[in-house]
């Protein structure tokens, strides 16, 4: 794996601004209602099957997220959070790729894209897991 500084292709840009309008509209919702949460539709999977579902949480991490009350997002759903502070880091990039012409790139070589992808899996299986195991 290689980080790189250079030169922003358009698409890639494009999909970075694209994405942190959705964040930025997703935080100003959570920030500005405060019954944000009362607002979300109930887990159709907790409904039927009484266990929380893999992204359970994340309207708990947002809302939380958005108010700086970092732990409690952590709390409520930790592969949320990190999915959600990987999308900032994505949105500040392209932003910065626009301003300066430039911004960082990650380059995967070989096998490395597919190892950290089962990486990713695997933890939010076990996080998904440790949720199931605190509700038995």
């Amino acid at each position: 794996m290689r980080i790189q500084y250079q030169t922003p292709d358009t698409h890639s840009l494009q999909t970075g601004l694209i994405l942190g309008g959705f964040l930025l509209i997703g935080l100003l919702t959570a920030r500005i209602d405060q019954a944000f949460l009362d607002h979300m539709p109930a887990c159709l999977f907790y409904k039927i099957t009484h266990l929380p579902c893999p992204v359970c949480g994340s309207a708990r991490t947002v809302f939380y997220a958005a108010h700086g009350h970092w732990i409690r997002a952590v709390k409520a759903n930790p592969f949320i959070f990190l999915v959600f502070c990987g999308l900032i880091m994505r949105a500040v990039n392209s932003v910065w790729g626009v301003l300066a012409h430039k911004n960082w790139y990650i380059r995967w070589e070989g096998r490395e894209k597919k190892v950290v992808f089962k990486l990713l899996l695997i933890s939010w299986i076990v996080i998904w897991m440790i949720s199931i195991r605190h509700l038995i």
